[in-house]
């Protein structure tokens, strides 16, 4: 499993998010898809690190 496809994995389980948040999350996808972080596989990664990355970014 990828970087990105984790973070997609996370944001398909949120419910109930607004608007401007939503938005916010797919301009992290985008930068996911575009840079090489997003492209590297990671083992053992549990979903709520997912979460931490998406906060710090």
């Amino acid at each position: 499993m990828t970087v990105l496809e984790l973070v997609k994995k996370y944001l398909l389980q949120k419910t109930g998010v607004r608007h401007n948040t939503e938005a916010n999350y797919n301009i992290v996808v985008n930068i996911f898809k575009k840079e090489d972080f997003g492209k590297k596989r990671v083992d053992k990664i549990k979903l709520s690190d997912a979460k931490c990355w998406l906060i710090k970014l």
